[in-house]
């Protein structure tokens, strides 16, 4: 019984022993379709998800040039609503500012004018005769070199009493001493340098002083008295004598100086 049993046993494994190599062949066939289906299947979601990837990157892309566009204009909308501000602020403040300029040059144009016209000045010379420039600048200031109270004309310094001289000057706010055109005063002379700082130390209490003379002529002003320096000013050319009249008229009104 059991070499019958056996027996069977051998018949049914060399039966099914072909059918189970046949399917391993079949087996290993299957896997392989089966793994080139996958790796097929694989590739394709690969590219598709490349190629959702790359209308995601060009839809962001898109958005954010989008974004781009926007946010510029809203600056440029912005930079250009704040240009309008600040250009009617700066019109406004223009307008402002220039008013104020004009009404300031005004104002003072008008205190110039008074001041040269209120002060009375005097012209002392050794020559009646004057130049063009020096005239000019003369008539800014309201001064008419035809008139003879306008000017004291003296050839000789020596010839005139100094104390008629003093008190004549004395009724004058400035005093000009022309001493640059034709007929001079040598002030390297000692006798002649004396009597003008004599002059000096005398009126410019309260009258000034301004010399217009060469740089090799100037005033003896270091010999002058220190406390009647401040109403002596010098002048060498007619640009300057301008300046400084001025400044002494500016001076003296706001010392509150009169004779």
């Amino acid at each position: 019984m059991k070499t019958i049993y056996i027996f069977i046993v051998l018949i049914f494994v060399l039966n099914i022993a072909p059918s189970f190599a046949t399917t391993q062949t079949d087996l290993v066939v299957y896997n392989d379709a089966i793994q080139k289906r996958l790796e097929k299947f694989e590739q394709d979601l690969k590219s598709k998800q490349d190629e959702v990837e790359k209308k995601i990157n060009n839809r962001g892309t898109i958005t954010t040039l989008a974004f781009i566009i926007i946010t510029f204009g809203v600056i440029f909308g912005y930079i250009k609503y704040a240009n309008d501000i600040i250009n009617k602020r700066i019109e406004k403040e223009l307008d402002t500012t220039l008013k104020d300029y004009l009404g300031q040059n005004v104002a003072e144009y008008k205190k110039h004018k008074k001041l040269k016209e209120s002060q009375n000045i005097i012209i002392v010379s050794r020559d009646k005769i004057f130049n063009d420039n020096f005239e000019k600048v003369m008539e800014l200031f309201k001064i008419d070199l035809t008139v003879e109270k306008r000017k004291l004309i003296i050839p000789n310094i020596y010839d005139y009493n100094f104390n008629e001289l003093v008190a004549k000057l004395k009724e004058f706010d400035i005093v000009i001493i022309e001493n640059i055109i034709n007929k001079k005063w040598d002030m390297n002379d000692v006798a002649t340098k004396k009597i003008f700082i004599n002059i000096a130390d005398s009126i410019c209490d309260k009258t000034s002083i301004i010399y217009f003379g060469d740089q090799d002529n100037q005033f003896p002003s270091k010999e002058v008295s220190p406390e009647r320096r401040d109403l002596l000013s010098f002048a060498n050319v007619p640009s300057q004598l301008y300046g400084n009249l001025m400044n002494m008229l500016k001076y003296r009104a706001e010392m509150k100086i009169k004779v």
